[in-house]
């Protein structure tokens, strides 16, 4: 079960033992950063996405166990996803 602190979203130590695989596409002429490996409850997810869009600074969205984030920010999301305590 997911846990906040200060509003920040946590993984639960299951979901910390996935590794995301992060990529960056090219959509609409408009490059767009993809997790993609992660299976989360629906709350887990929502709790990722707005921990991970206020961090990056930027619109986000989740479909499908992809989260999509506009712009690149490979690097920046790399770091806020270890701070969560994912292993990359």
């Amino acid at each position: 079960m997911p846990f906040t602190l200060g509003g920040d979203w946590y993984p639960s130590e299951n979901t910390r033992k996935t590794k995301p695989l992060l990529s960056l596409e090219k959509r609409r002429n408009t490059e767009v950063t993809l997790i993609k490996g992660l299976k989360l409850m629906p709350i887990e997810a929502e709790a990722l996405l707005k921990t991970a869009k206020r961090e990056l600074g930027c619109g986000g969205s989740y479909k499908d166990f992809i989260f999509l984030f506009q712009g690149n920010h490979l690097e920046k999301l790399k770091n806020t996803l270890r701070e969560m305590g994912f292993k990359l």
